[in-house]
């Protein structure tokens, strides 16, 4: 659950480094009241599959939102956000979240200079 209220959180950093803004593939909306909950109880619903976050399929999130890409620094960085993003949120608390604001890009970017995700690194600096 921290790491889907830490996606939708930051979506206009997100969008930048996807290279990609929302569309009708992979939107980023705005979640109602309870839906980060039903996503992460994986409830499911077809509409669900084209936004940033698919959250349909039984073992897996689908991060839809990155651009295809050829580039081989652009694909890396976008593996190394996907493991980066799930340690990071695995790594903070509640408490951070309140106490120190832990769930915005800034403390991402910060957390993700001190760690080997040398393609995430220049992607987002």
């Amino acid at each position: 659950m921290m790491w889907l209220l830490f996606i939708y959180r930051n979506c206009a950093e997100l969008e930048k480094l996807a290279r990609r803004s929302s569309s009708r593939w992979a939107r980023f909306q705005k979640p109602y009241p309870g839906e980060l909950a039903r996503k992460a109880q994986a409830q499911l619903d077809v509409e669900d599959r084209y936004v940033a976050v698919n959250c349909n399929n039984a073992d897996t999130f689908e991060l839809r939102f990155f651009k295809s890409t050829l580039q081989n620094t652009e694909f890396y960085a976008a593996l190394e956000f996907a493991d980066a993003s799930v340690r990071y949120t695995k790594a903070i608390t509640s408490r951070d979240v309140l106490h120190s604001n832990a769930i915005t890009w800034h403390h991402f970017k910060e957390w993700v200079g001190t760690r080997k995700y040398p393609h995430l690194l220049a992607a987002i600096s």
